[in-house]
């Protein structure tokens, strides 16, 4: 069998001694995994996170923590750590649970990059979200946006806190998530991003939260003209969702530019609006 294929069997024999309360077994298959078989950093966190997870689940905390700590990349660590606490959390081990947070808070922090701490702390405060942690999880995410911002670049400070807006509404926090997208200084960027976070909240059944908030005071100009930039650039999903949000929230003179490129039969409507309306006659483009 292939190394894939040997690196699944390990996994789930892992998951199943985990489950069956044989946490050392299920740790050494988890060693086996690290030592031998995989060689993608993904599938090698992803498989080890696993692991973790069950070991958690079957209240083994210190084996679920050896696990996560198989895992070679820091962020990657940070999240499973933070996914172990969230599964203790849930299962009422509160003391553990606070202890192996400020692991996985301390394994984010130990990244030199702000931009990659950043997006590894929102990925800490995600996974305690998904474990109803919200308070603490909130903490978290500010912090996340805190450590994006300190970042000098402004390249680099967008993309990361595009990259905590994303990973926190991933996670359902829908106002940190805005928030984070609002302090995007480009406004290319900021709109695209706050379309992408729109349409996640939206799928995770949180249109309620996606709507409205996303598009604040003296941005809808912005967005307007970010969705000019989106759809001349091909990106025609966004760009019609980001067309939707300048058509509810811009003055119409501001939203029919997007529309018209998106649509541009759209045009004859706009001629005969202008006509009724204010008895302006428009020719054909």
């Amino acid at each position: 069998a292939g190394s894939g294929q040997q690196a699944r069997a390990l996994a789930g024999t892992a998951q199943a001694l985990a489950a069956a309360g044989q946490a050392d077994q299920a740790v050494r298959a988890a060693r086996l995994i690290t030592d031998r078989l995989i060689t993608n950093t993904y599938e090698h966190a992803r498989t080890l996170a696993g692991v973790a997870r069950a070991l958690a689940a079957a209240g083994q905390a210190d084996q679920a923590v050896q696990a996560a700590r198989l895992i070679a990349g820091s962020g990657q660590q940070a999240r499973a750590l933070a996914e172990v606490a969230g599964a203790l959390g849930t299962a009422g081990q509160t003391r553990q649970a606070n202890e192996i947070v400020h692991l996985a808070v301390r394994a984010a922090r130990s990244i030199n990059n702000p931009g990659d701490q950043a997006r590894a702390l929102a990925g800490v405060a995600g996974a305690l979200g998904a474990a109803s942690q919200k308070d603490r999880a909130g903490e978290l995410a500010r912090l996340a946006i805190q450590t994006a911002r300190a970042t000098i670049d402004t390249y680099e400070q967008a993309r990361a806190l595009a990259g905590v807006a994303r990973a926190l509404a991933a996670a359902g926090q829908a106002d940190q998530a805005v928030q984070a997208a609002r302090l995007i200084a480009g406004s290319g960027q900021r709109a695209q991003t706050m379309t992408r976070i729109e349409e996640m909240l939206a799928t995770a059944g949180q249109a309620d939260q996606a709507t409205g908030p996303i598009v604040g005071p003296g941005q809808h100009d912005t967005v307007a003209r970010a969705t000019e930039t989106i759809t001349t650039g091909g990106q025609i999903s966004s760009a019609r969702r980001a067309a939707a949000i300048a058509c509810g929230t811009c003055h119409w003179t501001s939203a029919v530019g997007p529309v018209l490129l998106l649509e541009p039969s759209a045009f004859a409507a706009l001629a005969h609006v202008l006509h009724e309306r204010w008895q302006i006659q428009l020719s054909p483009p």
